[in-house]
């Protein structure tokens, strides 16, 4: 199997460090070539952000900072069950946000990023992030929208000034958090042109979005819109489109969609990859995870209270987890997990200080099938794409929507809500905006939809 999900894993650091720790608890069940074959055949990119190295706030920036984070990821990428897998490396715009560093120190992490760090350490990434400046919500350094785009444009003429082999590597970030962001975001990506010099893009604020009311689509069509628009104007035929967020399993056929739709209406490959944290948010928190069973994704507590229930048919929550997890493993030469043998909780006395937690082979193995979940979904969500496409190629919207929106339902507990024909809906307006490419349309719906409060010392 080869990997074919979009799912880009964040948190590199600490998924190695899970992975880390249960090597020294469970070496016997595993070789690290039979971890990195499962990685590369499920999910083979990760995140990490160069932010990790900062101190909040950081008090002196300067090489020392970027030298951290080269020695962290120097580490990581020596890790024999990481060979060739992907790594993307975040340009700390999280960070800046919420105000790690002040004005000056983002203009000397600028020179830093691009001459110092991204130059010297090409070896250590497939991929980088652009650094996009913008403000946080509560952490705004910047006079006016005019030295916000002196910022600006400082970072994009260092990122087309890079090396054409590190350049390749960079992604291009599109904002339209607020109106007046996106009108900034436009002047740099058509007035100024550093765009067409990029074939890696990415659009930022999905995950803060604050919608003033529900839009008629998916947002992320705005700079899509203009990302094709450049595309066709300067002949390109393959592009890779990230998305900063948006894992819920209803978008992942969204995105399916949208990548088959451009390339029949444009002829473009376009393959768009998403990040999450959502391994930790289930796994770790929630003390849950998702399961693909009968083409229907279904949530599958693991909570001390609910471990004894019946789940679905596979007897208890508890029954359900082993089986669930080793099955994800079939194939992979690594050891099964075992009831008797492998507790999924750890109780005092079993060498663990913390009554209750989770058994480190159980928590890196549980990773492990979210993993291959991704890449499961995204082979069926292909499917359905080849299946039902066709049926909006033929005109006939009300049957398309139907058919979606029964799948979707599969993907929501089952449920055929009134948000999943909503969502459907959205999905065929989205496909008119990228048949239309108007920008004045997409201007208006950022003015009517997106958030409309600026930041206030601007």
């Amino acid at each position: 199997m080869v990997c074919n999900s979009g799912f880009t894993a964040a948190a590199l650091p600490s998924i190695c460090s899970h992975i880390d720790s249960t090597n020294k608890t469970h070496r016997s069940y595993y070789t690290d070539t039979q971890l990195n074959n499962f990685l590369l055949s499920t999910m083979d990119k990760f995140l990490s952000s160069i932010g990790i190295a900062f101190n909040n706030p950081e008090k002196k920036m300067g090489e020392r900072v970027i030298n951290r984070y080269v020695k962290k990821l120097t580490r990581l990428r020596g890790r024999e069950y990481l060979q060739n897998c992907s790594v993307v490396v975040d340009s700390a715009g999280f960070q800046i946000q919420n105000g790690y560093l002040n004005k000056p120190q983002i203009k000397e992490f600028n020179d830093l990023y691009y001459n110092y760090f991204l130059q010297n350490n090409s070896d250590l990434f497939e991929k980088a992030f652009v650094l996009d400046i913008i403000p946080g919500y509560s952490f705004c350094p910047y006079d006016s929208w005019a030295e916000l785009e002196e910022f600006n444009v400082k970072s994009y003429e260092s990122a087309i000034a890079l090396p054409q082999s590190i350049l390749d590597k960079m992604v291009y970030i599109h904002h339209f958090r607020t109106p007046k962001t996106y009108k900034l975001y436009k002047k740099l990506f058509f007035d100024m042109d550093y765009s067409s010099k990029f074939n890696n893009f990415a659009v930022g604020g999905l995950v803060n979005f604050h919608a003033k009311s529900t839009p008629p689509c998916i947002m992320y069509v705005v700079p899509l819109v203009d990302i094709i628009t450049k595309a066709i104007e300067s002949n390109k035929k393959n592009i890779n489109f990230h998305v900063l967020g948006e894992t819920e399993w209803k978008s992942v056929l969204a995105h399916s969609f949208i990548e088959r739709h451009i390339k029949e209406v444009y002829d473009i490959d376009i393959k768009i990859t998403f990040d999450s944290s959502t391994i930790f948010k289930v796994l770790a928190m929630g003390r849950y995870t998702f399961v693909l069973d009968d083409d229907a994704i279904f949530k599958l507590s693991i909570k001390s209270d609910n471990m004894y229930n019946t789940w679905r048919d596979y007897g208890t929550a508890e029954d359900a987890m082993y089986k669930v997890v080793n099955k994800s493993l079939e194939g992979s030469g690594m050891q099964l997990l075992d009831k008797t043998n492998d507790p999924m909780y750890l109780k005092s006395g079993l060498g663990n200080s913390k009554p209750n937690s989770m058994n480190n082979i159980f928590y890196t193995y549980g990773i492990l099938q979210i993993f291959k979940l991704f890449n499961e979904f995204q082979i069926l969500c292909n499917s359905i794409v080849d299946d039902l496409y066709p049926i909006y190629q033929s005109g006939d919207e009300l049957f398309f929507v139907e058919k979606v929106s029964e799948w979707m339902s599969k993907f929501n507990d089952g449920r055929d809500t009134k948000s999943i024909r909503s969502r459907v809906s959205n999905l065929l307006n989205s496909f008119d905006i990228l048949n239309n490419l108007d920008r004045d349309y997409t201007g208006y719906l950022v003015n009517r939809y997106a958030d409309s409060q600026e930041y206030e010392s601007l």
